[in-house]
This record gives C-alpha cells, sequence and structure tokens, in this order.
C-alpha cells in the first residue's frame, strides 16, 4: 500500500511537470483543407490496371520479363498522356521513369524530387492458393484494390500520378520545378533504377532540397494505450550488413565422439550473440519520436511517461524491447538467417557456416558490429566475412527544416485525425541513391497500416482500402502544392 501512494505521488509529481515544462509536446492546430473532387472511378480503374501488370523483379536478372516493365511504361502513356505531354519525360537505363515539371514561373528556390518504384517482389508459389483474389487480378470488391504491389509502391506512385494529372487539368503551374523518379528495382536494390537516375541528376548538377521516398505509413493500431493513428515521418533508415560466421575443425566418423565439432562451436558464437545483443538505449531520434506522441489527446498514463522519460526511461524501454519493431528504435537487431555444416548423418563436420542479418541502428556503424562480434564472440577459431552491398545507416534529415515541416504539415491538413512524429525507417529504400543531390531526405507514404497489414507487404493479400487510395492522392495534391508554395511552414507550425 505505500508503495502504491508513493507510485501515486510520484507519477503526479510528474504530470504537473508535464503540463507546465518543456518537454511537453502540444498537437498542432493545423486547419482541415477542403477535400478536392476527384473522378474516383477512373482513379480505381487505372490502380486496378496497373497492379495487373506483373513488374516482378529478381536477384537472378536472366528471370526478368522485361516486356513487363515495357508494358507499364506504355501503360503510364495511355492512361496518363496529359503528364507525358506536359511534362519532360527521360528514360534513364531503358526502365527508370524521370520526370521533370519545369516551372514557368520558377523562382530560386531548389527543386524537389519525389521517388518511387513500380517493381514488386515475386508471389511464393506455394502460397498463391492463400490469396482472396489472384495476386495481379486487381480485384476491386467495392472496398480494397487486391494485388501486388498495391501497398509497396504502385500506390505510392499512382497517388502520384493522379496528383499530377489532377493538377494539370486545373491548369496548376508550380513556382519550382518538381522532379519525380519512379524505379524498375527497387526491391533487389535499385542499382540499375534508381542508382542509375541518382547519378544522371548529379552529372547534370541538380540538387534538391528535399526529396521524399516510400517509408513510413499511418499506424492505426500503435497500441492500445495510444488510439490515434500516428504519422510516422521517417528521417533516416537503418543500415544493413549480412555477417558470414565459418569456423573450420578436425572432421571425421561420428564414431569417435568429440567434445566440440564445428558446428557445436559455431552454435555457441551465435548462443554468446543472442543472449549479449548489441545493447540498446532510448536516445537521439528515438528519444524525439517519443516525445512527439506525448500530446494532449494521449491517455494520462502515456502522457506522463513519455513526458518525463528522466523518470521514466527505464520503464519505457522494458516495454519497448518487448513490443515487435519497437525495439528497432533502441539499437542494431540481429536475425540468424542461414546455418550450415555436415553432409550425413555419421560424419563430423568439417566446416560450419552461418549468415546473421545485423539491421543497424544510426548511432552505429558497421565496423561497430563487426567489433561488437568479435569481442562477444571471443574465440579466434571463428572467421567473419561480410556479404557485398553492406550498408551503414542513412544520414539523419532535420525535423526543423522547411521541408519537414511542410510534409507534416500536409500531413495534418489532409489527415485531421493523426498524430506526427520523426521516426527511424525499419527497411530500406531507393532513397540512399539520392545521398548526394539532397541532404533532406524523407521517407513516408500516407497508407493507412492495420496490424494485419505488415504481413500482407511481400506476403498474402496485399491490397489497398480505396477511400485510402483517394486520400493519397488528396496527399499528393495538397503537398506539390505546398511544395511549390513560398509559405515558411517551420514558421507555421512553431
Amino acid at each position: 500500500m505505500i508503495y502504491r501512494k508513493l507510485t501515486f505521488i510520484v507519477v503526479l509529481w510528474a504530470f504537473l511537470i508535464s503540463c507546465s515544462g518543456p518537454g511537453h509536446i502540444a498537437k498542432h492546430d493545423v486547419e482541415q483543407i477542403e477535400q478536392v473532387s476527384l473522378d474516383d472511378s477512373l482513379v480505381f480503374e487505372r490502380f486496378s490496371k496497373a497492379l495487373q501488370i506483373p513488374t516482378i523483379s529478381y536477384s537472378n536478372t536472366a528471370r526478368i520479363d522485361s516486356t513487363q516493365f515495357h508494358s507499364f511504361i506504355a501503360f503510364t502513356k495511355e492512361y496518363f498522356p496529359e503528364v507525358h505531354d506536359a511534362l519532360d519525360f527521360t528514360l534513364v537505363n531503358d526502365f527508370g521513369m524521370l520526370f521533370r515539371w519545369k516551372s514557368n514561373q520558377a523562382d530560386e528556390r531548389k527543386p524537389v524530387l519525389f521517388i518511387g518504384h513500380y517493381d514488386v517482389v515475386p508471389v511464393d508459389s506455394s502460397n498463391i492458393g492463400m490469396w482472396t483474389h489472384p495476386p495481379f487480378s486487381g480485384h476491386d470488391d467495392g472496398e480494397f484494390i487486391w494485388g501486388r504491389g498495391a501497398m509497396d509502391d504502385k500506390g505510392g506512385l499512382m497517388s502520384m500520378l493522379e496528383g499530377i494529372d489532377y493538377l494539370l487539368k486545373n491548369n496548376f503551374n508550380p513556382q519550382r520545378d518538381l522532379w519525380f523518379a519512379f524505379g524498375q528495382d527497387e526491391e533487389v536494390g535499385g542499382i540499375n533504377g534508381a542508382a542509375k537516375m541518382g547519378e544522371y541528376l548529379k552529372e547534370q548538377g541538380i540538387e534538391f532540397e528535399f526529396v521524399l521516398d516510400e517509408g513510413m505509413p499511418i499506424v492505426m493500431e500503435l497500441h492500445e494505450e495510444l488510439p490515434t493513428p500516428v504519422a510516422f515521418i521517417g528521417v533516416t533508415e537503418r543500415g544493413n550488413m549480412y555477417l558470414e560466421l565459418s569456423v573450420d575443425f578436425e572432421g571425421g566418423h561420428s564414431s569417435l565422439a568429440a567434445n566440440e565439432t564445428a558446428i557445436s562451436i559455431l552454435a555457441n558464437a551465435i548462443t554468446k550473440l543472442s543472449e549479449n545483443p548489441v545493447p540498446g538505449r532510448l536516445e537521439g531520434l528515438s528519444l524525439v519520436t517519443l516525445e512527439a506522441l506525448a500530446v494532449d489527446s494521449a491517455p494520462l498514463i502515456q502522457r506522463v511517461a513519455l513526458s518525463n522519460l528522466w523518470l521514466f526511461r527505464g520503464m519505457v524501454e522494458r516495454r519497448m524491447r518487448d513490443m515487435p519493431g519497437a525495439d528497432a528504435l533502441l539499437g542494431t537487431t540481429a536475425a540468424p538467417t542461414m546455418f550450415f555444416g555436415g553432409v550425413n548423418p555419421n560424419v563430423l563436420p568439417s566446416r560450419a557456416t552461418a549468415v546473421i542479418n545485423y539491421r543497424i541502428h544510426p548511432r552505429e556503424n558497421i565496423d561497430d558490429i563487426l567489433e561488437y562480434v568479435r569481442k562477444t564472440i571471443d574465440d579466434p577459431r571463428i572467421e567473419m566475412d561480410l556479404y557485398p552491398g553492406a550498408r551503414n545507416p542513412a544520414p539523419i534529415s532535420s525535423t526543423e527544416s522547411n521541408a519537414y515541416r511542410t510534409i507534416e504539415h500536409t500531413i495534418l491538413e489532409v489527415f485531421p485525425d493523426v498524430l506526427t512524429a520523426p521516426s527511424i525507417f525499419l527497411a530500406g529504400t531507393d532513397s540512399r541513391h539520392y545521398r548526394d543531390i539532397s541532404d533532406n531526405i524523407y521517407r513516408f507514404r500516407p497508407i493507412r497500416a492495420y496490424a494485419d497489414d505488415a504481413s500482407r507487404v511481400h506476403g498474402v493479400d496485399e491490397r489497398i482500402n480505396k477511400n485510402n487510395l483517394l486520400e493519397m492522392v488528396r496527399f499528393q495534391i495538397q503537398l506539390i502544392q505546398n511544395v511549390s508554395s513560398t509559405t515558411d511552414f517551420s514558421e507555421v507550425l512553431n
């Protein structure tokens, strides 16, 4: 009982501080815009047709059906003729679609680049029968449109084309140059698409005020204690590395019982890494993310805890470690994904290998993780080799810039029911190929994502809500107008 009373006093004290102290962050008061009138049936028809074109990426390029990618490009020309007529269009490396919307009254501001991709991941043939509707049918059931790529990323790409098309038909002319880059191989690294377009733009000497790519969604069910949807804006993305661990050891017949084998040595190393993960802590950007959720509309307990992390940090960190995905905000995560050893049941293996996928937190880099693995394993018999393509985390883009505030303001205009917060994007995007031409790179798609949607992306039954698709188009329309405006949104939201 005494403990409960003391707890209540501490919480009450913290609450009083949270109501008056500088750590409390209020939700921005942004006026909702009047919804533009769209040709809904045409938006749905064109989106359905886009999903029916199986633009599948494979790591083995010999498997790629290039005719489907030609078909998609032809589709955009047929269904968005005004876009192709009004904007300068360049095919980079055969399939990279690069549009420039050149202003006839451009000011001195740098242009803005919007990016997306039209390739999709393959459909697993073993579970194709589990789809409610065939994955490349573009089926419209009245509430959802189904198909591979609906969420990743044809929904984003098509909303951009629809937004441009709408504004052109309403005689809109941007006051700065706008660029749109649509890659054809994001799902396998973007080497032939975004990388080539990034090189092309760099060769032209073009620098962008900001780049906006796919990324964080509007999370509808973040936690039972936070019923308000949250639009997370990715201001960085984690690094990625595949680390192969291997050991060579004396083999022989299994009847010659051994205290150690190559498999047991390697298994012990992986156990050490699993039991001693890379230390995580709540600081920097992750701290900013949580503090942004401590708003007036949040439940009392959450508001108290998140507004006073100096007091409740340990409790919040423990809760986050138990929440899938939230632990990635604290630090680098690891997942053993492959293990090989042995050639026969009665033969002691002479070699064993394993692969661990590390997703690297922005405060760390590849060298930091390699040193951590070396010290944690503490076994000179284990060799380490990095797979090609390892990359460090992206630089953290400013949350105080006019670019960030413009994106945030637009979100709140179109989605008045949401909170906004900067965050780490957990996966990788094509945006890394544009780092040389902009210091401000953001990752956001206004997709309303529910708990069961996580398994749909790259999985079974990918789909998008039709009302949400219209919201995505309206968001793109408003964002283009706001980007073109000379309003300083960093002042509006402060």
